[in-house]
């Protein structure tokens, strides 16, 4: 190889630090010789995605260290970003009384309306919001708000698991989300102990089943969608259930746990059932899902043949519209072309990304926050490609 021990330990460090996002590519190619991670580059190389894939694991000292040193650094994109929000904008913070909804005003509005609706303002949305709790510091109730916003945006927006967890830990916030960040930085360990004292799975959509699942565990996944209580009987557990089950290639199970969505209601749905809009969401995913179980079944890249494909699936908010390029029986592109989403988070980039690096459509991570729009992506994606099979 031609470099020494303490310069491999360097690059250890680096790539580690570079894998949790906290620091750039650009700033390794910097700090080390180009031949050298080049060389290095052979030696981490991503294996062949499988069905299900972990993050690379760490010690919890070295996820402990992690997060230390991400909570008293500032991200490598910091001086790049101007402080910029509205001059309307009220920086004390209040919550707002009568919950008229004014994002001109209120920075949590502003957040959600403006901010978590522009992928090219996530940047900026979270340095306003490190601004905001500078701002703030002696106000305790103002400072849980700004903690909780900045745990979202590393978490949700920018998926800076390290910086999450740091802001996460600061809200006292020590939900899914917490385990999610520890997760991808790498502990598994540390991730069960949130989950394990969690009886039922309280999210709209499953999440807490989703990361069981993730993390290798389908089982603790399956008993705890089978237990849980459905919050208003929105489909959610039995969505988050059969998505796992597919995920691990069990099809015909997952089937019959999508039906079990599509059965809430029918013919005597109640009033405010009828009106659920996150049930809808959930049943138009499995509807979507059941057609698509054939093509995830069947899938092989390896039998794709050349050309541009187009097709979409529902999201939030509408039609999510893909297309995908195929070239020597490898997935070359694939982009989002037309969809109505607004609270997608980093899902329009983050889905073709992970299907572009996996070579696949199967084992692909649904942005937290965004499992709707990533979802959709996915199948669109599967239905283009479809039309590619030889």
């Amino acid at each position: 190889m031609g470099y020494d021990v303490t310069l491999k330990n360097r690059l250890f460090f680096y790539f580690m630090l570079m894998s949790a996002g906290i620091i750039t590519a650009e700033k390794v190619s910097s700090a080390v010789p180009e031949a050298t991670i080049a060389d290095t580059n052979q030696q981490i190389k991503t294996p062949s995605a499988t069905l299900v894939q972990k993050p690379n694991r760490r010690s919890r000292e070295e996820v402990q260290a992690l997060i230390e040193h991400a909570g008293k650094t500032k991200p490598d994109w910091w001086d790049s970003v101007s402080l910029s929000y509205p001059d309307t904008l009220d920086l004390n913070y209040p919550n707002p009384a009568n919950r008229k909804w004014n994002p001109k005003k209120n920075v949590g509005q502003y957040m959600w309306g403006i901010i978590n609706e522009n992928a090219k303002r996530f940047r900026q949305g979270t340095k306003f919001m490190h601004y905001v709790y500078s701002l703030n510091k002696d106000d305790p109730e103002v400072t849980r708000r700004t903690t909780q916003q900045l745990g979202h945006c590393y978490h949700d927006l920018l998926q800076d698991w390290a910086r999450a967890a740091y802001w996460l830990r600061k809200a006292n916030n020590r939900g899914v989300k917490l385990a999610n960040a520890y997760w991808q930085l790498g502990s598994k360990e540390m991730a069960e102990e949130i989950l394990r004292p969690i009886k039922s799975d309280y999210t709209k959509h499953g999440a807490i089943i989703k990361l069981w699942s993730d993390m290798g565990e389908l089982e603790t996944a399956l008993k705890l969608a089978n237990r849980s209580q459905d919050p208003r009987n929105r489909g959610g557990l039995s969505r988050a259930a059969g998505d796992a089950l597919q995920r691990h290639g069990r099809f015909d199970e997952a089937l019959v746990y999508y039906q079990k969505v599509l059965d809430i209601g029918g013919r005597y749905m109640p009033a405010f059932l009828n009106k659920n809009e996150v049930l809808k969401l959930n049943q138009n995913h499995a509807k979507a899902a059941i057609e698509s179980i054939r093509i995830f079944a069947m899938f092989d890249v390896s039998r794709l043949r050349d050309g541009s494909f187009t097709d979409s699936a529902l999201g939030y908010s509408g039609a999510v519209q893909v297309n995908t390029t195929v070239k020597s029986h490898r997935i070359e592109s694939v982009k989002v072309i037309k969809h109505k989403e607004q609270q997608y988070y980093s899902s329009l980039i983050d889905t073709p990304e992970q299907i572009l690096r996996k070579q696949d459509i199967r084992n692909i991570d649904a942005t937290t926050g965004a499992t709707v729009t990533a979802d959709a992506i996915r199948i669109a994606t599967a239905k283009a490609l479809q039309q590619a099979r030889e």
